[in-house]
């Protein structure tokens, strides 16, 4: 996708519980697919919450596997999905990723 904001650094990263903060604002997700259909996804967020991710095109992923989305926020549990992307197996460790998401809104002026 060529549109710069997705790319943008300023995206703040969140977890489930974080959803309402954002509400109408692009974001940053990362989850393990729960479950998928043709026209959404059920992720499973670092903070164990579950989020819907809503795709902007049929999709379907595959169970267990953890992505990182790019979407805006339409309510407390659900995104409309922008960007998708597979995140290699094993290279992410959520409980850690909870970590930081919980520094980057302790200290927002180093990460935004």
């Amino acid at each position: 996708m060529s549109d710069a904001s997705v790319a943008s650094p300023a995206t703040p990263r969140i977890n489930s519980t974080l959803m309402s903060k954002y509400l109408g604002e692009q974001v940053r997700f990362i989850g393990r697919v729960k479950e998928s259909s043709r026209k959404h996804a059920v992720l499973e967020a670092s903070d164990k919450g579950q989020v819907t991710i809503v795709y902007s095109q049929d999709n379907i992923l595959e169970d267990n596997k953890i992505v990182e989305v790019i979407g805006r926020v339409k309510d407390n549990s659900t995104i409309q999905e922008i960007l998708i992307t597979e995140i290699s197996d094993g290279f992410i460790d959520l409980d850690l990723y909870e970590d930081v998401i919980q520094l980057t809104q302790k200290y927002p002026e180093i990460f935004f």
